[in-house]
């Protein structure tokens, strides 16, 4: 009883941080959006300031990198597809053909059906 109450709680305290962090991811994307806003007003107001337009831009660059990792991750992931096994064609001959006439003599027959050979070989 004890491990079933355990595993209960396991299961709880997963679901319960994977809620948080998705709170928490979800809070960070929207300041990392919020931030960007921020930063290209900055840009845009910056004039002459050499200095202050170098480092907008540096930050609103990894700000970028960051809303586009987050985006990556989460795309749902693409199961990559098996190739199919190569087909390979296989000529299926005919019961009359010389080749199963052949392997027809291998084929020990009653002695009455043997078309006349009285003896025990099996060569015709």
């Amino acid at each position: 009883m004890r491990d079933e109450e355990d595993e209960d709680a396991k299961t709880y305290y997963f679901y319960m941080y994977r809620s948080i962090a998705d709170d928490l991811t979800t809070t960070l994307v929207q300041q990392c959006h919020q931030s960007q806003f921020t930063v290209q007003r900055i840009i845009e107001t910056a004039g002459d300031d050499e200095a202050l337009l170098f480092e907008a831009l540096n930050v609103n660059d990894e700000i970028q990198k960051v809303l586009s990792k987050y985006e990556e991750l989460m795309k749902p992931s693409e199961v990559p597809h098996e190739p199919e096994p190569a087909m390979i064609p296989v000529a299926v001959e005919p019961e009359e053909s010389p080749r199963y006439a052949k392997e027809d003599s291998l084929i020990r027959k009653p002695a009455g059906s043997r078309g006349g050979s009285q003896g025990g070989t099996m060569m015709k």
